[in-house]
C-alpha cells in the first residue's frame, strides 16, 4: 500500500511534559473534525487510505498513539486511561471544541474511555 502521509501534515503532540507523540492532519479545518485512531500496535498508515477519503467532508487527524509507530512510548503507564488523557491532550491542542471519533479495534476502546472521561 502507497504512503499517503506525505499530503498530510505531520504535527507534534505533547502527550506529557516529557514526551511527545505524532499525528497526521489533512483537509479544510473549517470542516467537522474527524479523529481517526488505529488498533493496538496500528499506525497511520494502516487507514490512511479510509481518511483519505473522508477529507473531502472533515479536517482528519489521524494519530499514531504513544508507543505505536512514529510517537515514543508513554513514560506513564500504558493503560486505557493514559491513552484517553493524551486523546483529550491532542485535541486540546489542536483547539477543536466537537469532533467526530472513529476507532478501529482498540482504538474504539480507548474512544469509549475517552467519552467516559471526558464527556461532551
Amino acid at each position: 500500500m502507497a504512503d499517503l502521509s506525505k499530503d498530510y501534515q505531520k504535527i507534534e503532540v505533547e502527550s506529557s511534559p516529557k514526551t511527545k507523540a505524532y499525528a497526521w492532519t489533512t483537509g479544510d479545518k473549517s470542516n467537522p473534525s474527524l479523529l481517526v485512531v488505529p488498533g493496538f500496535t496500528g499506525t497511520h498508515t494502516d487507514l490512511m487510505h479510509i481518511a483519505e477519503s473522508l477529507a473531502q467532508k472533515y479536517f482528519v487527524i489521524v494519530v499514531d498513539m504513544p508507543g505505536w509507530g512514529e510517537s515514543p512510548r508513554l513514560p506513564d503507564e500504558l493503560s486505557v486511561e493514559n491513552y484517553a488523557a493524551y486523546i483529550k491532550s491532542l485535541i486540546d491542542q489542536l483547539k477543536i471544541s466537537k469532533i467526530t471519533y472513529f476507532g478501529h479495534c482498540m482504538g474504539a476502546t480507548l474512544g469509549i474511555e475517552f467519552a467516559n472521561k471526558f464527556p461532551a
